[in-house]
Order: structure tokens, then sequence, then C-alpha cells
């Protein structure tokens, strides 16, 4: 008997390997003011609701706001609002120490998919 996968994913994934600008507010737990930490991703791939992204950058938390900046050829600068919803550490640092799977707070339309996609390529 075979057995068969369905994807349960809400939207496509497209593999794109793109350096994005990153930024989190994580609050410190001393004072509770926010400190900006920029960094670069690399993501791996990207779908209307979310980003897979790897990194160097230890300090990011499951359920972190992060900021992502990008330039398009044909929209120009791109901003995206997503929630880390899940980190871990790599056992081989090929792509970055650390990946992490990132919930767009809004869906994004395709033609930013399309956007992203166009810089890979």
């Amino acid at each position: 008997m075979t057995t068969r996968h369905f994807e349960k994913r809400a939207f496509q994934r497209y593999p794109l390997m793109l350096r994005v600008s990153a930024e989190i507010s994580p609050v410190t737990s001393t004072s509770q003011k926010r400190e900006t930490l920029r960094f670069d991703v690399l993501s791996s791939n990207v779908s209307r609701g979310g980003m897979m992204v790897h990194y160097n950058e230890d300090r990011i938390q499951q359920g972190y706001s992060m900021t992502l900046k990008f330039p398009t050829p044909d929209k120009g600068l791109i901003q995206l609002n997503a929630r880390v919803v899940w980190t871990r550490r790599n056992s081989i640092n090929l792509l970055g120490r650390y990946s992490a799977g990132l919930a767009f707070s809004e869906r994004i339309p395709d033609e930013s998919v399309n956007s992203m996609l166009a810089i890979s390529s």
C-alpha cells in the first residue's frame, strides 16, 4: 500500500537565495528598553505567508518581531514585518549557524513574491 504525502501549507513555497537586511528589537530584561539589532539573513525559500532564513546572530528567539528590507528592480525597497515562528541551531554552518521560520504579519501579494524571485534570477 502506498502512502501519499499531501502538502498542508496554505501557500506555495518558492526557492529563493537572497541576502536580506533584518532588524529585531528584543526587550532587554533589565531596563525594558528596546535595543535594535541589525544583521543580514540569507533566505532559502519564500511564500506569500512567510520565509525561511539563515543567520549567525545568536540572540533571535521564537516570538520576536523582525523587519526585513531589501531592494527590488521593479518595486524599489520592500519592507516586510514578520514574527519568528521557530528557530534552530544548525549542525553544519553551510548557510548560517542558525535557521528560523518567519510568518509575515500580513500576507504579501503575488507581485511582491514575483519581485523577490526576480532578484535571484
